[in-house]
């Protein structure tokens, strides 16, 4: 009588997901105006891009009224909250379709979880003007 030992291997591949403990954020950009949800698009263009300062993640938001954000991450690898605006993040608020362009005075950009091939975090800042962007949150596909 033969005996076979049967062996079984369980491979599990790995995501390269990175996360801090908060919940998870959905896929799309939203965040308040002072105090009024104003931004919730599920469909964002993301992209990695490449400058004088390194790899970087770009993408835009916009709102009903054709309003937008435009982001900039050199630090969508690292955990943590940077301030807006800094070396590491920008952040840039246009009007009316594109053609003024409100200056983020200060605020912060947290990333909570990143893999190869998105990012996600909070954000929330002010601008000149004094239009106040709260409770924002993005989830990111790039290429």
């Amino acid at each position: 009588m033969t005996t076979f030992i049967l062996l079984v291997l369980a491979v599990f591949p790995s995501c390269n997901k990175n996360t801090e403990n908060f919940p998870i954020i959905p896929f799309g950009v939203s965040a308040d105006y002072n105090g009024s949800r104003r931004i919730n698009s599920e469909s964002v263009y993301a992209q990695l891009q490449t400058g004088s300062m390194g790899s970087f993640v770009y993408f835009e938001a916009y709102d009903s009224a054709d309003n937008f954000m435009e982001f900039q991450i050199f630090n969508y690898r690292t955990l943590g909250t940077s301030a807006v605006p800094s070396g590491t993040v920008s952040i840039y608020y246009f009007s009316n379709y594109g053609a003024t362009m409100d200056t983020v005075r200060s605020g912060q950009l947290t990333i909570v979880e990143y893999t190869d091939t998105t990012v996600g975090g909070t954000f929330n800042f002010t601008t000149a003007s004094g239009l106040v962007v709260s409770n924002g949150s993005f989830n990111v596909n790039y290429q």
